[in-house]
């Protein structure tokens, strides 16, 4: 089977120096963190190795410790997605600024990737309207007039 663990490493130093690794989450993969500045925290979506099925969890300490996942496939009809690889963002303008924005992309054959989203720090997720075909992997960036560009690999 399967058997693979998320670890992190830290630095204090600007990243000249790293830390030792330590596992944060066991049986899991795909990390997506974004650093939600209105909540002071870092919230964490990632998949399980053995179902794929969307986790979160969050930490209040810059990454020290964690909280126990979260399982929030409930919130994305279609999914499970998987997550990554990148990052999540936070809507820094406009009348969603403070929305956290977060994509994945559903297992080959069909391979349809789908952007959720949360308005309040994760407690609940709705799937964004967007879908686009025949993609996996994909990175947001919201740009300077807060649009948001989507980049993504293709294997067609």
């Amino acid at each position: 089977g399967k058997n693979r663990d998320l670890c992190m490493k830290s630095s204090d130093d600007g990243g000249v120096s790293f830390g030792p690794l330590r596992v944060i989450a066991r049986n899991a993969m795909e990390p997506m963190p974004v650093l939600d500045m209105l909540r002071g925290r870092i919230l964490m979506n990632l998949n399980r190795v053995d179902t794929y099925e969307n986790y979160q969890m969050y930490s209040y300490d810059l990454g020290d410790t964690w909280t126990a996942l979260e399982n929030i496939t409930q919130f994305l009809p279609g999914g499970p997605y998987i997550t990554g690889p990148g990052v999540g963002i936070q809507l820094k303008q406009g009348p969603f600024a403070g929305r956290l924005l977060f994509v994945g992309y559903t297992a080959p054959p069909a391979d349809v990737v789908r952007t959720w989203y949360s308005d309040d720090g994760g407690a609940t997720y709705t799937l964004g309207r967007t879908t686009l075909r025949n993609v996996t992997e994909t990175q947001l960036a919201e740009l300077a007039d807060g649009s948001i560009l989507a980049a993504f690999r293709s294997d067609r």
